[in-house]
């Protein structure tokens, strides 16, 4: 592999300082899943949230999922998914009012 230690570099950075704020992540992404969970027409089970990655799917066909992630683009949330799902990722980039963002972004694009 050519230039691998650009890769490590990442690794040693996320091994020796940003292992203690995961916490942080991983709350931030149960806030975000609990409040997906409260808006009609998304399917998700914050139960099922144990890491920093929020999926969900729509209840409906309308808006399709990629009219969907366009409308979310288009308000400056960028996610990525396949063909049935969206996921949302949080990290050191993403704090609580980030998430509270995306909740009401999430909401419009439905509305």
């Amino acid at each position: 592999m050519r230039q691998a230690g650009i890769i490590a570099a990442a690794g040693i950075v996320s091994l020796t300082s940003m292992v203690e704020r995961l916490k942080d992540d991983h709350r931030n992404a149960r806030t975000l899943a609990l409040g997906l969970a409260q808006i009609p027409g998304i399917v998700i089970n914050p139960k099922d949230q144990h890491t920093n990655m929020v999926y969900f799917s729509l209840s409906s066909p309308q808006p399709s999922l990629s009219e969907f992630r366009q409308s979310l683009s288009e308000s400056g949330l960028l996610v990525g998914g396949g063909s049935d799902r969206i996921r949302m990722v949080t990290h050191a980039w993403v704090d609580g009012d980030d998430v509270a963002k995306a909740i009401e972004v999430v909401q419009k694009a439905l509305n």
